[in-house]
């Protein structure tokens, strides 16, 4: 049994790709491979600074921690980040420093309350040689694991309905001294065998409340999902001919179409679709 992935995203309306401050790991847009990974999706608060790069590193360091199964696991890969984040945020200084532009005055104050982002990431086990998979996830606030299976969503992790979206999730900050109690928020799935044509779908806020919304209506989002992404059976791809949108074009139009409706809040988008074949 193989894993294939295909990440999208796009950045809010009117924002250039460089303001974009979801993330998401692997930083490879696809691939396929038939042993043990994590993925991850984060989702940068934007009223934090340099929020983006804190939700980099959070995906990142879930996907390289050995495990992330209980809130001593997650308190050391968010350890982790405090340091890449330090190291990070030192090397930052230093080139706004060698550009001319040091950082402001009135940047300070929110250099100094840290970023914020909210995360989710899974991991597949293989067992017997890649014949089997296991999925666990951990997440903290409202970015979202759905898995569909036999063209039913049989999990919704960690947000389980529409109504629970709101304004202000539970993040996770870059600031250790703002994170007291934020790890018991910490949500964990235990692991629970996958098997052959099993879709995963990892999105963040913006999409999953569209997602569940659109669920609970009686409509099928994931089928809409994989036709914009240019899916037609089992991790396969449509061919493009010269003329023809990519699935990156087609779902840019999609949440572009979503966005016009009022049917999706003008937010950073990211989607990891993750197909067991």
């Amino acid at each position: 049994m193989n894993i294939v992935w295909n990440t999208f995203w796009q950045p809010k309306r009117g924002n250039a790709p460089n303001e974009y401050e979801d993330s998401f790991w692997p930083e490879r847009l696809s691939g396929v491979l038939s042993s043990s990974r994590k993925f991850a999706v984060a989702d940068g608060a934007s009223e934090s600074m340099q929020s983006g790069p804190w939700a980099k590193i959070l995906a990142k360091c879930y996907c390289r921690s050995r495990s992330v199964g209980a809130r001593r696991s997650a308190g050391s890969m968010v350890t982790r980040a405090y340091g890449e984040w330090e190291s990070w945020q030192a090397d930052y200084l230093r080139r706004r420093q060698e550009s001319g532009r040091p950082l402001q005055w009135y940047e300070e104050p929110g250099f100094r309350k840290g970023a914020f982002a909210t995360l989710v990431g899974v991991a597949l086990r293989s067992r017997d040689g890649g014949q089997v998979f296991a999925l666990s996830a951990a997440a903290l606030g409202d970015s979202c694991l759905f898995l569909v299976r036999d063209g039913n969503l049989a999990v919704r992790f960690p947000v389980e309905s529409s109504r629970e979206f709101g304004r202000s999730p539970i993040c996770l900050s870059s600031k250790p001294s703002a994170n007291r109690g934020v790890l018991e928020s910490f949500r964990f799935m235990p692991f629970q065998d996958l098997f052959t044509g099993d879709r995963l779908y990892l999105m963040t806020d913006a999409l999953a409340a569209w997602f569940l919304g659109s669920w609970e209506e009686g409509f099928l989002p994931w089928a809409t999902l994989d036709d914009a992404c240019g899916f037609t059976s089992a991790a396969s791809p449509l061919s493009a001919g010269s003329s023809s949108p990519s699935p990156t074009e087609r779902f840019a139009a999609l949440v572009e179409s979503f966005r016009s409706d009022k049917a999706l809040r003008n937010d950073d988008v990211t989607l990891t679709r993750i197909e067991l074949v």
